[in-house]
């Protein structure tokens, strides 16, 4: 009985015109969740630890999960992913490099050798036009410390293993071993050749547990070496910059080789290497001698704030500065762990009003987990927007389903036909109207929202209706910032495990 009146009270609504609430719609795949970016928005990215989430417990395994996570940043308007490989020395997707170790975590239920999340996550981002890289992280052989998600490599190889200024075994292989170097290749060819990636990120923050440090390096041929060229005798001292710039050299090998396989690429690749800034040279990075032969095509400037992983108020200026130096594209990294809401709005308005264009945000966890996905999107998005459709044939009329994440109302020849409120998926009768038009539809978010968007599909005569890139705003260009029926639209999460947009 219930069903029965549900339906003719739907019927009745449509016959007479307006909106009823309605269960989550079955979404087509051709349909977006759209809205328009700023004309003055800061382009903005942001690294997914895919494994990460999965250990706090907020997402699944599989590609619901990794649409969930893609979705989620897509709705505040977050436009690039860099998308972590390797967690510490293991792999985060489907490797076949001999050696290698695919991660296998049961309590997470991901076992990264049988799925592949990037290959979901770079399929599934391009839908969304979302650029996305491929985080890679060469010299961590352990992530935190010695026996944590260590690779089989550093210990089937022991023979390679560095030597610190005591002498002793650092517990990881040196890139002065060419064989060492190579295998670090195959992995960034299989990366680059086997995935439609945009980019690929080469981090020199994640050093390893034990950290590689400047205290590395002194294995006895590369002493010998650098003495001979220099003509000098006994160990050189950790800081002298000579001794920095010829042990970074077989790190520069490695990257030289990197730069060919992303040039000779079908689609050449961007290459981004991210380092700590006022860090320039080290034992195991000189950027001015990459810079110098063009190996990097854009730098990625890591900057802490009053503690490790708390947003920095002076980005800008450190912008200024590397932008001075190196005339590269230049993203500046924005932490979000530590501090307040408003010391990161502080410190992310700041680096917009100095002028930052490229942000990366560390990472997703933390904009989740501190409730701080209301600040990309208030970077990027419009409060109040309007949009228009293509134009359609309005004579016989049609129906529609919207969801939207603010409070929503539509026109035809302004004429309101239909309005609603937000997150609340509704079913609208389209009236007749003897000409051709288009929908018009005004939103409003509200104050702090983590997401932006709206979301429609129907018929219009026969014509199909999907909101999409072609939709038009004045108020800037119209991004797809995800797909309903997955969340954070029309949540929640297990809704996106049984059903959502195929």
């Amino acid at each position: 009985m219930k069903k029965n009146r549900m339906f003719k009270l739907i019927m009745l609504v449509m016959i007479l015109g307006g909106t009823v609430k309605a269960t989550a719609a079955n979404w087509h795949s051709d349909t977006y969740v759209i809205w328009a970016q700023k004309k003055d928005a800061p382009h903005q990215a942001t690294v997914v630890s895919w494994s990460d989430w999965l250990v706090f417990g907020n997402a699944v395994s599989g590609k619901p999960g990794v649409r969930f996570l893609i979705n989620t940043l897509g709705a505040a308007g977050i436009r690039e992913v860099w998308w972590r490989t390797f967690g510490g020395g293991n792999t985060l997707y489907s490797s076949k490099v001999p050696d290698v170790t695919n991660g296998n975590y049961a309590g997470q239920g991901a076992d990264y050798g049988k799925y592949d999340s990037l290959k979901d996550a770079v399929e599934y981002a391009h839908k969304l036009g979302i650029k996305i890289s491929a985080w890679y992280t060469p010299l961590e052989e352990a992530h935190g410390w010695a026996d944590n998600v260590r690779s089989r490599y550093t210990d089937l190889h022991k023979d390679m293993w560095d030597r610190n200024i005591a002498g002793m075994p650092t517990g990881a292989p040196s890139m002065y071993y060419k064989k060492y170097r190579d295998y670090k290749l195959a992995l960034a060819k299989e990366m680059l050749y086997c995935y439609n990636i945009d980019g690929i990120v080469i981090d020199f923050e994640r050093l390893g547990g034990p950290v590689r440090s400047d205290l590395w390096g002194y294995l006895p041929p590369m002493v010998n070496g650098f003495n001979k060229h220099y003509k000098r005798s006994g160990k050189p001292a950790t800081n002298d910059p000579e001794w920095q710039a010829y042990r970074a050299e077989y790190v520069g090998k490695f990257m030289r080789g990197v730069k060919k396989l992303a040039e000779e690429r079908k689609r050449p690749a961007e290459m981004t290497v991210i380092f700590p800034a006022g860090k320039d040279l080290t034992a195991h990075w000189d950027i001015a001698r990459w810079h110098k032969e063009k190996i990097i095509d854009r730098l990625g400037l890591i900057k802490h704030g009053s503690k490790w992983a708390a947003p920095a108020p002076n980005l800008a200026e450190v912008e200024k500065q590397y932008q001075k130096s190196y005339k590269l594209p230049i993203s500046v990294i924005l932490y979000s762990l530590q501090g307040s809401n408003q010391e990161v709005k502080y410190c992310l308005d700041r680096a917009i009003a100095g002028g930052v264009k490229n942000i990366i945000w560390f990472e997703t966890t933390y904009l989740y987990f501190k409730h701080r996905y209301a600040l990309p999107t208030a970077a990027a998005c419009p409060e109040r927007i309007k949009l228009s459709s293509p134009e359609y044939d309005f004579s016989t009329g049609g129906k529609l389903e919207l969801v939207a994440a603010g409070d929503w109302k539509i026109s035809v020849a302004e004429k309101v036909i239909a309005e609603g409120k937000a997150n609340q998926p509704y079913h609208i009768k389209v009236p007749r109207i003897a000409s051709r038009n288009r929908l018009q539809i005004e939103c409003t978010l509200s104050g702090n929202t983590p997401k932006a968007g709206i979301a429609i599909q129907g018929l219009i005569g026969t014509t199909q209706v999907h909101s999409n890139a072609q939709w038009i705003s004045s108020q800037g260009q119209v991004i797809t910032l995800a797909q309903p029926g997955i969340p954070p639209f029309l949540a929640p999460l297990d809704t996106a495990i049984a059903g959502g947009v195929k």
